[in-house]
């Protein structure tokens, strides 16, 4: 009987440890494209910055502020957004999400679940945001 309840016990803790949600569907992210708009609303302004990286710990970085505290309703009305793409092998799309850096308009907006996410930016992921956008690669 102690035997049962000790394996009952490790498969719980096991299942219990795994990443669920969008933690989960982002785990095998292997690359990161963070495109910043000049803010002319042209797509191809020579202006516009694109960064890519294949480092795990901006990856992680990026993914963690998607589980931000959920953004206040009404932040449609913000600029031209920046955009996010995670990718797993080098092109599968895993997720993509518009985002807003301004101090008063901070957040992320992507599908996930069937419903549109709207996620606050904590400083820090402002910060590490801010930094790829400066031409800055440290995490």
């Amino acid at each position: 009987m102690i035997t049962r309840s000790l394996l009952f016990f490790f498969i719980l803790a096991a299942f219990s440890c795994s990443r669920t949600g969008i933690q989960g569907h982002l785990e095998d992210a292997d690359a990161l494209v963070v495109q910043f708009h000049a803010g002319s609303g042209i797509a191809d302004d020579p202006a516009n910055r694109v960064v890519e990286t294949t480092d795990k710990n901006a990856i992680r970085k990026m993914a963690n502020q998607l589980d931000g505290k959920p953004a206040p309703p009404g932040g449609f009305g913000c600029k031209t957004p920046d955009g996010i793409m995670f990718f797993q092998s080098g092109s599968k799309v895993l997720l993509t999400a518009d985002f807003y850096l301004r101090s008063d308009c901070r957040f992320l907006v992507y599908p996930f679940n069937n419903t549109m996410q709207m996620r606050m930016i904590s400083t820090e992921g402002a910060d590490f945001l801010q930094a790829l956008k400066d031409g800055k690669h440290y995490y």
